[in-house]
């Protein structure tokens, strides 16, 4: 399939990024150089309606556009998952697009992508597709790229079509007003200023640091540095913040609750960001907060933090980075002592004075 793509007769272009939020989070940067490079284009965004707060009132999207897949599986017979569908897509033909970018690379991405009707649909090529079988709603696609490539970089190269060849790299995010005074009356309830974020969970089991080890890196940077810890948490992680806290020899502070723009607004009040590849650490990137990762089945070079200042530590063993879910073994992550994290941690900081 040819590459290049006539840009003269576009007017509206559709992102197709539905999930998950570290993952939109680094679909980001292409909204500057789509502005900058074609100023009048009308640009619209398809995301998952969990992630739409993410997007919502971003300057750069015109029309933001969402759909409840997760919803529709759970409930694949119901009449009304069925009229959501319909409607869904009668939304996507209403915007008579015309042009598609697939950055997602999945069978429901690539159905939507061709669902809307856009004439022109643009995605990976097919050895870059989580789910190959999506080429076939496709009519123009990128050559594919390096298996050590970034997946900012690879989004990047999928603008380059466009004629958009950038390594310009911007994280726009929308910041609310509104959040950052429910943050300010939360940390003002917990009594802190200067402190480190230690976000344990994750969206795959396989990626979470055990509590223990968690509690006594949390306690050395207490005690060494005197730092104070907030444990922050997701739907459905309250309880290994409360395991972690319960663990600790010096009492940490749990985060109040947060939806997506207040912890936004969280993270960039922290001094560092402690976490495994997760939301919130794409999340600090984005916002300029220092990160420390912690990595085990997912690859660093691929999936790590964008900014070179940043440190990740990880067990380099045979069968990572594996990109499985769930490890009964863990060799990766459960050979990562605390000693040494707290270690990076301490040089991470030591780079920002």
């Amino acid at each position: 399939m040819e590459p290049a793509i006539d840009t003269s007769r576009v007017r509206k272009i559709l992102i197709v990024k539905l999930s998950s939020l570290g993952d939109i989070v680094h679909t980001l940067p292409v909204l500057p150089l789509l502005k900058g490079r074609f100023p009048e284009m009308e640009i619209s965004w398809l995301v998952e309606k969990r992630h739409q707060p993410l997007l919502l009132h971003h300057p750069f999207i015109d029309r933001l556009l969402t759909v409840d897949t997760l919803r529709w599986r759970k409930e694949p017979l119901s009449l009304s998952t069925y009229r959501e569908l319909f409607s869904s897509v009668r939304e996507l033909r209403r915007g008579r697009f015309d042009l598609a970018i697939d950055f997602q690379g999945l069978i429901k991405s690539g159905l939507l992508t061709f669902l809307s009707g856009a004439p022109l649909r643009l995605g990976f090529g097919k050895d870059d597709l989580r789910e190959p079988w999506s080429s076939i709603f496709l009519n123009r696609s990128r050559p594919s790229a390096p298996q050590e490539i970034h997946v900012v970089d690879k989004n990047l190269g999928l603008l380059k079509p466009l004629g958009i060849d950038s390594r310009r790299v911007e994280f726009p995010l929308v910041f609310s007003e509104e959040a950052e005074r429910y943050v300010t009356e939360g940390l003002s309830t917990l009594k802190l200023t200067e402190f480190i974020i230690i976000n344990p969970g994750g969206g795959w089991r396989s990626k979470r640091w055990s509590a223990e080890k968690y509690a006594s890196l949390a306690d050395m940077i207490i005690n060494k540095m005197g730092y104070h810890i907030l444990l922050t948490w997701g739907p459905g992680e309250r309880e290994l913040a409360m395991e972690i806290a319960s663990r600790m020899r010096k009492s940490p502070a749990i985060s109040f609750s947060t939806d997506i723009p207040q912890l936004i607004a969280l993270i960039k009040r922290a001094k560092l960001l402690i976490c495994g590849d997760s939301a919130p650490l794409h999340l600090a990137v984005a916002c300029g907060t220092p990160v420390v990762g912690i990595y085990g089945p997912s690859d660093p070079d691929r999936n790590g933090p964008y900014n070179p200042a940043d440190i990740v530590i990880r067990r380099k063993v045979p069968c990572a980075p594996c990109y499985k879910r769930d490890c009964g073994a863990e060799p990766c992550l459960g050979a990562i002592a605390p000693q040494k994290v707290f270690e990076v941690v301490n040089r991470r900081l030591e780079g920002l004075r």
